[in-house]
């Protein structure tokens, strides 16, 4: 907070009572007017020191204070530093690398980058600008050929060797036909699929295999999904939601089997596994919380419980629900890659994501996402610059100055020019004159650089600095949902306790059929033997044409045994 010290003035050095009886017993002039001093003249309380370990609140890259000045107001206000969430900074190492700056690598090399709270200066915010809109559905292929067209014009106006295309499944597919056909749209663009659309997919991938499975009545009955939002919670739609919602319940099952090894343990271990976690949240995140990840203790832990999902997933209602929680940190995880920018993390999740996208059914991305996951694999030998700036981060989009912010660039479309060109209610609430849509649409891009430019001007262009999920009362509110969630499981019963081997529904209790166990318990290896044949088949050696179609699994779930037979009984009516 700046204060105004030439404005700002208070009363300080005001006489107690006793000196004033003794100054008018000694004479009987009138007391001494009050001095005004500046705020800067008081002795302000010492703060405390900083650890040595810490570095100084400036940037380690420029080791300098910045101050910008807001567009709206005119005032100078101290640029924001960001400080750095990951341990070991990859991808400011590897810059400094590159640049051979010895001084900055002697300051982060080997050294744990959040605890000694590593900061600098994020200057690097994306530039989002806004093109014309064509007039025309995009899945046409005339529409394409033009978007590539056009892009390679804007590549060749920036003097580009070539350039990036994020296109949702629909118009990918569209425009790799196009490009594959043509060896000069092949050297000059590069296409990636929406990192947030494919997220979507995905979540539909969770919910089909988990919802009639119990889940939704677990959603429901904890108060954490309204009944009329668990539709686009489960396929996705509904993508904030539904991410929140999958987050509350992995962590809830992940304390619940913590639980379940505790109670499996003898006491005296338990408590000692209580104390190694006392000590990891306490130290989080001081120096001394990688010493504690790598220390031995933390690492028998670590290993006698990975014994123990061993053990438990040779039931299946534990293997099940444990699976759970690993689909969920995929999920995660390709979520981190984008908000950190982090290229190998982002292949890496897409790669473990392909089975359960074959399992369940969703031909489009089974089709297309192993196209992608092969290409940007080998986009250091194809586009070796392209690679270079994907290493370094710019995959994905930076709207504010804050850490972990970074979003997909579909995403982006969705925040910006879709959002900033809105009106009230679409080109229906205004007119239906022909000429007047054509000039509602021509001028679809100028509105929304006009509306950006406005809530620039206003002070409302920054983006709020403090994320939703890091508010206290945010993580209060999450912490009684997950309260409410293991309530709500153990009202129905423990999946991780339950002793015998079958697979039962967790809130009915119903027991699955033998056809059901066999396709929920091998749907990943199923699925990632279909996604090895496809590669094998199609993209390989091109034994079969990799536009024919494919066949569904149709793996069965729970909602397999709710369906009933649409078989219609017949009545004869007559006289008797």
């Amino acid at each position: 907070m700046h204060i105004k010290l030439l404005n700002i003035f208070i009363f300080t050095g005001s006489p107690s009572q006793e000196n004033i009886d003794a100054t008018t017993a000694e004479n009987d002039d009138p007391p001494a007017k009050k001095r005004r001093v500046l705020r800067s003249n008081f002795d302000r309380p010492s703060l405390p020191a900083r650890s040595e370990h810490i570095l100084p609140d400036v940037c380690i890259l420029c080791q300098k204070v910045k101050t910008i000045v807001c567009k709206g107001s005119g005032k100078r206000n101290r640029e924001k530093l960001v400080r750095c969430s990951t341990i070991e900074a990859a991808n400011l190492k590897r810059a400094a690398e590159e640049n051979e700056n010895e001084s900055l690598l002697m300051q982060i090399r080997n050294k744990d980058c959040v605890a000694i709270e590593v900061k600098y200066h994020n200057s690097s915010k994306s530039t989002i600008g806004y093109l014309p809109v064509i007039d025309v559905s995009p899945t046409e292929m005339d529409t394409v050929l033009t978007i590539l067209k056009k892009s390679i014009d804007i590549a060749d106006q920036l003097k580009l060797e070539s350039l990036v295309i994020v296109m949702d499944q629909a118009i990918y597919s569209k425009a790799q036909l196009i490009r594959w056909r043509n060896p000069y749209f092949m050297k000059r663009l590069v296409i990636r699929l929406g990192a947030f659309h494919t997220a979507m997919s995905f979540l539909g991938c969770l919910g089909k295999r988990f919802r009639d499975a119990g889940l939704q009545d677990i959603l429901i009955e904890s108060e954490v999904v309204a009944v009329g939002s668990i539709n686009g919670v489960f396929t996705g739609r509904h993508y904030n939601r539904a991410v929140r919602a999958h987050k509350l319940v992995a962590e809830a099952m992940q304390h619940m089997r913590l639980t379940t090894y505790l109670n499996s343990i003898p006491e005296e271990k338990a408590e000692k596994v209580k104390h190694l976690m006392t000590s990891l949240s306490q130290s989080f995140p001081g120096p001394q919380y990688e010493e504690i990840l790598k220390g031995e203790h933390f690492q028998s832990f670590l290993s006698s419980y990975e014994e123990f999902i061993q053990v438990g997933n040779k039931k299946q209602t534990f293997a099940f629900w444990s699976s759970y929680i690993d689909i969920v940190e995929i999920l995660l995880l390709f979520l981190r890659g984008i908000r950190e920018s982090n290229w190998e993390l982002h292949l890496a999740s897409v790669r473990q994501m392909l089975p359960w996208v074959f399992a369940y059914d969703h031909v489009n991305y089974s089709r297309y996402l192993p196209v992608y996951w092969l290409e940007m694999s080998n986009l250091a030998n194809t586009h070796p610059v392209i690679y270079t700036q994907c290493i370094g981060g710019d995959f994905a989009v930076q709207r504010s100055s804050n850490a972990f912010a970074k979003i997909p660039c579909d995403q982006t479309i969705e925040q910006t020019a879709n959002r900033d060109s809105k009106t009230k209610v679409g080109m229906t609430g205004f007119s239906t004159n022909k000429r007047a849509v054509n000039r509602w649409i021509w001028s679809h891009h100028v509105r929304g650089s006009i509306t950006h430019e406005c809530e620039t001007m206003a002070g409302k262009g920054e983006r709020s600095g403090t994320r939703s999920d890091l508010l206290h009362s945010r993580m209060k509110h999450d912490k009684l949902a997950i309260g409410k969630i293991i309530d709500t499981v153990n009202s129905m019963f423990n999946p991780f306790e339950y002793e015998p081997a079958e697979l039962i529904h967790i809130a009915s209790g119903l027991v699955a059929t033998q056809d059901v166990q066999n396709d929920l318990q091998f749907a990943k290896a199923r699925g990632e033997s279909e996604f090895e044949n496809f590669c094998g088949q199609r993209l390989q050696t091109g034994e079969v044409d990799f536009f024919a179609p494919m066949k569904r699994m149709n793996l069965k779930t729970f909602s397999s045994m709710s369906k009933k037979s649409n078989h219609h009984q017949g009545y004869h009516f007559g006289s008797r």
